[in-house]
């Protein structure tokens, strides 16, 4: 009897994290790009300027993945104490803003501190609503002038249309003694940070993508393979270059909409749901800047309204070699999804530039020396009031049919790039449970 065969569909951190798994056994990834990585890859411009698909750190609290992205770099990576800020009508504040009101007027600080301190005091209800976590851990004013127009940029709905579910432990809720010392003392860089993450490493040299060498190394990928039809009934799924895969075991990093597209088998109700799942695309600006610096911070948020962008990144901050000597890279993101559609290419682009010269990023035109303009799709899902029940029923009938998900896209959650790889090797051990064999760490055969 010939071994069973798994067909691994993605070949970012969460599909190469399987496939270490079910290595020795018969296992082929494929993936639509040329390279692997997903969006935790990288990409150089000219005049020697690397950039991310957005922003990427790494800031795992599991050793073992610290270890392996350790080694996959060959132990050449900094490790920097995160310093984060924000742009408000143009003051900047040390991020997170709700820790760091000095600077702002004094009326507006009154405001949001007598706020908080209502909030505080009042009987806690039930939480509906984003909303009801802002005003309950922030206050009224705070979540207004910060939270909400953030919220339109970043996620692009309203504070009421998003639910709670990827809150956690990624947004401070501070305590009144932080607020008070942070509105009434100048910042410091090397103070508590408040923030999700204290420190942050990331590679010396090839950008936040370096750190997929172990994980790609070996790995049965064919590249320039997109799926165009899944056919679970006999088990194939077939590609754009009219090729054709059998499987035993699926593992799907795909996108939820996208699976449930491509499959023959899902009923309309699955299709359905597909079709309600949110997820936003980030249109990312990266400019090389013949300039030594052009920020203190590694990455800035922007909650101005008529500032496109949501955030700004400093990857020359990460690591100088991302960068030609005496030059600096800047990248801007601007989130766009169903909820908000986006200019032109060209005339975002513009805006960007634009917007970098009101707040100061870039002195003037001139000092560009390189630009790269580009919409990555799939970005960030979004928590809307239709994500649970969609995500239900979609989960539902690939367990009914067997197959595994993993990833961002496939866990249909706020997954950082560990938590990916995690759910990789947890795909990766539930098609080895299926075939009788016992569970296996990805990196234990290197």
């Amino acid at each position: 009897m010939s071994e069973a065969k798994t067909v691994v569909l993605g070949a970012g951190m969460s599909g190469m994290a399987a496939s270490k798994t079910l290595r020795g056994l018969d296992c082929k990834v494929y993936e639509a790009r040329s390279h692997a990585g997903g969006h935790a890859s990288s990409f150089q411009i000219e005049h020697g300027f690397t950039f991310d698909e957005g922003p990427h750190v790494s800031f795992t609290p599991h050793q073992r993945i610290r270890e392996f992205l350790s080694r996959s770099v060959g132990g050449k990576f900094f490790e920097h104490p995160t310093y984060a800020t924000n742009y408000y009508q143009g003051h900047i504040l040390k991020h997170p803003v709700q820790c760091n009101l000095y600077g702002l007027p004094g009326e507006m600080i009154t405001h949001c501190i007598a706020d908080f301190v209502r909030a505080q005091s009042e009987d806690s209800g039930p939480l509906h609503n984003y909303k009801d976590w802002c005003y309950r851990s922030f206050g009224k004013s705070m979540s207004e002038i910060f939270m909400r127009p953030y919220t339109r940029k970043y996620w692009n709905l309203e504070l009421e249309q998003l639910t709670t579910d990827w809150v956690s432990d990624r947004i401070y809720a501070p305590k009144l003694e932080e607020m008070l010392n942070g509105a009434l003392t100048p910042p410091v860089t090397e103070t508590e940070a408040h923030y999700y993450m204290s420190k942050f490493r990331y590679p010396e040299s090839g950008g936040f993508g370096s750190y997929n060498r172990l994980l790609a190394m070996d790995a049965p990928i064919q590249f320039g393979m997109k799926a165009v039809e899944i056919d679970l009934a006999h088990k194939r799924v077939t590609f754009a270059d009219g090729s054709v895969e059998h499987f035993d075991h699926l593992i799907s990093t795909l996108p939820l909409p996208i699976f449930t597209e491509l499959c023959v088998d899902a009923p309309p109700a699955v299709k359905e749901a597909g079709k309600k799942l949110s997820c936003s695309s980030h249109f990312i600006v990266s400019v090389g800047v013949q300039r030594p610096e052009v920020s203190d911070a590694f990455w800035t948020y922007y909650y101005d309204e008529d500032i496109p962008f949501s955030r700004a990144s400093f990857p020359s901050m990460y690591s100088h070699k991302t960068a030609s000597a005496g030059c600096s890279g800047i990248q801007v993101e601007v989130v766009h999804s169903r909820y908000k559609p986006i200019p032109s290419k060209d005339a975002l682009t513009e805006l960007c530039i634009d917007a970098m010269l009101k707040v100061g990023l870039l002195h003037s035109r001139d000092e560009i020396l390189a630009l790269d303009a580009r919409d990555l799709k799939w970005a960030n899902v979004i928590f809307d009031f239709d994500r649970n029940a969609s995500m239900s029923v979609v989960h539902d009938f690939m367990k009914a049919k067997g197959v595994h998900w993993a990833g961002r896209y496939g866990e249909w959650a706020y997954l950082w790039t560990d938590q990916s790889m995690l759910s990789g090797e947890r795909a990766g051990n539930e098609v080895r449970a299926a075939m009788g064999l016992e569970s296996v760490l990805f990196e234990a055969d290197l």
